[in-house]
């Protein structure tokens, strides 16, 4: 017999289901966006844009990198058997790349976007986006959110960064589709 909660909460929206023994939570985004290092290419980022969730990196003109941020306060407490980054993969112009490293990166956040994410994080995986299908794209960041849960804070953010000639496009959260969504399951 399954239990399902829905308990609103500023910007995210926590579901909550038992289901064979587990319960799930997900967690929308808080806040994502596109920061990035423009002309000129400097390694200072300029620019912030709000809808969009862009990872990109064109040596000749600069990087932008997708950040997002999660409201995980009400998930203090909760016993992480597995924690999962959904995000869905639409669009990718890859030139002459054969392999295409999207490396995420996690961190305690304020909730807030802001250039400073631009260089924000830890690594947590690679994701190889020239391989990957078009769609549902789940990354693994079990330690992360574990981490974080077990810290004062009570947002976590996530960088994701290529350094390969390409662009890579995620669904953000406020143009339909299915956007971000972090999944925290329990025993």
């Amino acid at each position: 017999m399954g239990i399902t909660r829905l308990l609103p909460v500023c910007a995210m929206s926590f579901l909550a289901f038992a289901a064979a023994g587990e319960e799930r939570v997900h967690l929308e985004t808080a806040a994502d966006g596109t920061i990035g290092d423009q002309v000129p290419y400097d390694g200072f980022p300029d620019s912030l844009f709000e809808n969009s969730n862009n990872v990109a990196f064109r040596p000749s003109s600069g990087d932008l990198r997708a950040v997002m941020h999660f409201d995980i306060s009400n998930a203090k407490g909760l016993v992480v058997q597995r924690a999962t980054l959904k995000l869905d993969m639409i669009s990718k112009e890859h030139s002459q790349a054969t392999v295409v490293p999207i490396e995420v990166r996690g961190y305690a956040s304020g909730g807030v976007l802001r250039l400073k994410d631009f260089h924000r994080g830890t690594f947590v995986t690679v994701v190889d986006a020239d391989a990957t299908p078009f769609g549902l794209v789940t990354i693994d960041v079990t330690d992360r959110v574990r981490a974080v849960l077990s810290s004062p804070h009570s947002y976590i953010g996530f960088t994701l960064r290529t350094n390969a000639d390409s662009v890579t496009g995620f669904q953000p959260s406020n143009v339909g589709g299915q956007p971000p969504e972090l999944v925290i399951v329990t025993p």
